[in-house]
């Protein structure tokens, strides 16, 4: 299938700035939405940048409105939960209490997708969290994260997530994309955290491997 060959489904971006990445790029098309369009991906953007797992209720019930004319869902949550808890990390306290919070939210909003993924039949797709580019070269976003004291606990504590992110979204049957073992040069990284052009590119090509 070429790149520009029409794929015959709207697909429905759930999430976070993993999607919602127009601010962070240098133009509007280079954005994760305009790329799939410009790929041949029909799709609707109903993720926001900065939204963690308690925002995403509210996408869903913005997507149910069209449901009708949605074929696949892609769900990308839980990196800003992440960053939420950064202080944690710093200040060298426990966060076993974040991420048994982050397990159970969790599964409560997968609990809620895969009601409406049953009653409709509509395959859900889910990205992991991708580790930061440590040694990224352009504009800076999180100094914090460019310390070397905290880098090995930083992937420890993206890891852990993961390890939740996969092991609900095999509970529950969804498809699981490994973005993190993807997202392995700096290109990819408009700062450190976030996809750019090529970033969206790559994006676009894991979301049509699946469709």
């Amino acid at each position: 299938m070429s790149t520009k060959e029409k794929i015959k489904m709207k697909v429905a971006l759930l999430g976070d700035s993993i999607f919602d990445n127009r601010r962070y790029v240098n133009f509007d098309h280079e954005d994760v939405e305009h790329v799939l369009k410009e790929s041949g991906v029909d799709c609707k953007l109903y993720a926001l940048d900065g939204a963690v797992i308690k925002i995403i209720p509210f996408q869903i019930e913005e997507m149910k409105k069209e449901i009708d004319s949605i074929s696949s869902v892609f769900l990308s949550v839980g990196g800003n939960d992440g960053l939420g808890a950064l202080h944690l990390i710093q200040q060298n306290l426990s966060t076993d209490e974040f991420f048994n919070s982050f397990k159970e939210q969790l599964n409560d909003l997968y609990s809620d997708i895969y009601k409406f993924k049953n009653s409709r039949n509509i395959p859900v797709h889910v990205l992991n969290i991708y580790y930061p580019c440590f040694d990224f070269a352009g504009s800076r976003m999180l100094e914090e994260i460019r310390n070397p004291q905290f880098r090995d606990v930083i992937i420890q504590s993206v890891d852990r997530l993961n390890e939740v992110i996969k092991e609900t979204a095999t509970k529950y049957s969804f498809g699981f994309i490994d973005i993190n073992s993807e997202f392995n040069e700096p290109q990819f990284y408009a700062n450190e955290i976030e996809p750019s052009y090529e970033g969206s590119k790559l994006l676009t090509k894991l979301i049509r491997r699946v469709i």
